[in-house]
């Protein structure tokens, strides 16, 4: 999505996101899916740009609260025949996620941007907002209420920042273990899994 631009002349500017950062946030999760839990307090789907990311994200969600493990051979079947996904690649994608995977100490940072992304998406939109409602001359929506309805609008996206507050920051300390396991696991039990299950 892009915004047309407030001076003519002007390029429109796409909506803030790092396509990036979710292919390597879930990829670690793929990896080791105890990053999951280092996100999940804070992170939802909706925050993700990517439609096919967000879809990925839920499902990884289901499986870990299950118990299950989450990674590009349990999701296989679950996305086989999502059309978003086989736009981008079919199931091969789920095994290119897990190869962009970082370690697992920066799934937190990670997390946390895709949440300011989103949350700056959400500032641009009520932004757009107050400009299509100022110029739109109504005899019940005078200045004074569309200040108030910006004024909630703008407190929602700051709930939302304050929400996971208490979120356990000594999660961080453990996943100084599990980091440096992560790439050698990806880097040859991914390939073997994915091989296995026909990718």
């Amino acid at each position: 999505m892009t915004v047309t631009p407030l001076r003519p002349g002007d390029p429109p500017r796409p909506l803030p996101s790092n396509t990036d950062v979710e292919q390597q946030l879930l990829g670690t999760i793929f990896c080791d899916n105890a990053a999951y839990r280092m996100v999940s307090a804070f992170l939802r789907p909706e925050h993700f740009d990517s439609a096919v990311h967000a879809r990925i994200y839920e499902a990884i969600g289901k499986l870990a609260e299950s118990g299950r493990p989450a990674n590009p051979v349990t999701l296989k079947n679950l996305f086989e025949r999502d059309s978003g996904l086989i736009e981008v690649g079919g199931a091969r994608y789920l095994v290119h996620l897990a190869t962009s995977a970082v370690t697992t100490l920066n799934s937190y940072d990670y997390g946390r941007r895709l949440v300011d992304l989103a949350q700056r998406r959400a500032l641009i939109r009520v932004a757009l907002d107050v400009i299509e409602d100022a110029h739109d001359f109504t005899p019940d929506d005078d200045a004074a209420a569309q200040i108030e309805r910006a004024k909630e609008q703008l407190s929602k996206i700051r709930s939302v920042a304050d929400a996971d507050r208490e979120f356990d920051l000594a999660l961080l300390s453990a996943a100084n273990g599990w980091s440096e396991k992560c790439r050698s696991r990806c880097s040859c039990s991914g390939r073997s899994s994915a091989q296995r299950a026909g990718f």
